[in-house]
């Protein structure tokens, strides 16, 4: 049996990100959005130096969780056949 996490959906990512990325996927709009989440994943530089990293992990992970969740509650709710 495949383990199972059900996390608030709403802890997954602060608030104006959340929503920021739901807009998103409903619209790809704006264009501009895939660049300045880049930098908003971005340590800053004291903390990059301490984690060996220039990204912050915790939110990165998060943001992949979140986007993984949402697009397989989209297929289920649509009933769509996604190939891989």
């Amino acid at each position: 049996m495949a383990p199972s996490y059900r996390p608030e959906a709403a802890a997954l990512l602060p608030a104006g990100l959340r929503a920021e990325v739901d807009a998103y996927m409903a619209s790809r709009q704006p264009a501009s959005f895939l660049a300045s989440l880049k930098q908003r994943l971005l340590l800053p530089q004291h903390e990059t130096i301490l984690c060996g990293t220039k990204y912050s992990q915790p939110l990165l992970n998060a943001l992949v969780f979140y986007v993984g969740i949402r697009v397989s509650a989209t297929c289920f709710s649509k009933k769509a056949q996604v190939y891989v």
